[in-house]
């Protein structure tokens, strides 16, 4: 046997193994069949690495070289006269063999565990650095850069009549740039309240305000309070919920303000001074459509309608089921009541005019899930489908049949459970529109018949 081959070494002393603590070999005719013993794997790849030529380089440096010699061959010799294979050398042996480098990878490799950001300085003194793959509040702002913005701030001149004084302003800025890193989560830290992780309604009041103040689209609300409380506690704050508030409960939090188009429309704030240019969020153009139609309907202006005003929105259009579910709160999750506040009203002229949207999807889905299972049964169907039937009827429209319409509808939309129609199923099919408004909505579904938006167009646009 070469014992300078660790191959050889290794599996020698595992043919002549006689250790009790190992395990019982299977015995054949032809050889022995050895079950893995991890302890004996270990010491073959010590073994391989002791007689490698870097490891020899490495003796050669040392001043004990003759002396460790000595000791490896003595184990080796013990190892062959010996019945069982040896122990894997003693940590503190091995940690002084290993050389430097080595060394420095164990550390790095132990430090990238952690997710913290390492560095080693190779032989040729050079430095390698490997950074952390997420950063939840942005990739850190380099050390120099932070002083440069930081000095920007320092050269403003102290107004002791500022209302908010200037070291104050200085170290809250500080304290920001040392959390948050990208300009999406710096804004969102603005924002929030120091003590939450999510901003809510009253968080975005001092900036709504602002922009209210200072944006020259605004000017002419100046002398018109009560309309710039309308405009901006109700209508604008309830659009951005509206369009990023996924969870629905009130509290954006970073993860859903990421994912927002929110902060490209604040810059697009400043490259325009007509606000209706934004047409997400903060178009005054919208907000009139929106007041002056719940204006008229609300007859006694106290800012709250109660299910027979609904009912008369876009000429009584929608059905009476779906006005009292609406007044009612469903759509929002809320508890009962008996009338619509404007806020109230944003929501549902959001979520009907575009019923593509998802949170749109999610509010009409709850309005038609009368039991709360989060299934929309043939049961509740048929239930609002009556009152539709009811005004074909008066309209001298040929009525539909209701079995072919919810045959047609589970074919459309191939719910993943047979006959039972989920949220999922419904934004999977992209038909949600259509459905909708063939069950509360008498207008739109006669539209979707004349620009021939039938059932056979919309499955074979889903072909």
């Amino acid at each position: 046997m070469n014992v300078g081959d660790p191959c050889n070494l290794s599996y020698s002393m595992l043919e002549c193994n006689l250790d009790p603590r190992l395990p019982v070999h299977a015995k054949t005719k032809e050889k022995i069949v050895m079950v893995p013993v991890p302890q004996i794997k270990m010491d073959e790849y010590f073994f391989e690495w002791l007689f490698s030529t870097d490891a020899i380089q490495l003796l050669e440096d040392n001043n004990n070289f003759d002396t460790q010699t000595d000791e490896i061959e003595a184990i080796e010799n013990s190892n062959k006269l010996e019945d069982h294979p040896p122990m894997s050398p003693r940590l503190k042996r091995t940690t002084e063999l290993l050389s430097s480098d080595v060394k420095r990878l164990s550390i790095l490799e132990e430090n990238s565990l952690i997710g913290e950001k390492c560095s080693f300085e190779t032989d040729k003194d050079k430095t390698k650095t490997i950074d952390r793959f997420h950063f939840p509040f942005g990739k850190p702002i380099p050390e120099y850069e932070k002083k440069n913005r930081l000095r920007i701030i320092l050269k403003m001149e102290s107004n002791e009549n500022a209302k908010v004084k200037y070291m104050r302003f200085a170290k809250v800025y500080k304290d920001l740039y040392m959390k948050y890193h990208d300009e999406v989560s710096l804004i969102f830290g603005i924002i929030k309240n120091d003590n939450n992780k999510y901003f809510t309604r009253d968080d975005l009041v001092p900036l709504i305000s602002e922009i209210l103040e200072k944006h020259a689209g605004l000017k002419f609300l100046e002398q018109l309070p009560m309309f710039q409380e309308r405009y901006s506690n109700y209508t604008v704050i309830c659009r951005i919920f509206f369009t990023i508030n996924k969870s629905w409960n009130g509290k954006i939090t970073l993860n859903e303000f990421k994912s927002s188009n929110f902060v490209q429309i604040l810059k697009k704030l400043e490259q325009y001074d007509d606000i209706n240019e934004c047409r997400d969020y903060f178009s005054y153009k919208h907000f009139y459509v929106i007041y002056c139609k719940f204006w008229e309907l609300d007859s006694d202006h106290d800012l709250k309608i109660n299910r027979e005003a609904l009912l008369k929105y876009d000429n009584y259009a929608l059905s009476s089921k779906i006005a009292e579910r609406i007044v009612a709160g469903y759509g929002l999750g809320k508890s009962k009541n008996e009338v619509m506040e404007y806020s109230d009203f944003v929501w549902f002229l959001l979520a009907e005019e575009d019923k593509e949207n998802p949170r749109s999807i999610e509010y009409w889905f709850r309005c038609m899930d009368l039991d709360g299972d989060g299934i929309i049964s043939i049961y509740e169907m048929d239930y609002f489908f009556k009152e539709q039937q009811r005004k074909m009827e008066m309209m001298q429209v040929e009525p539909i049949n209701f079995l072919d319409c919810i045959c047609q509808i589970f074919d459309s939309v191939a719910p993943q459970i047979p006959l039972q129609l989920k949220l999922k199923d419904l934004k999977k099919s992209k038909i949600a529109p259509l459905f909708f408004d063939m069950f509360f909505n008498f207008s739109k579904f006669i539209a979707h018949e004349q620009h021939e938006a039938s059932w056979d167009v919309m499955a074979d646009k889903e072909m």
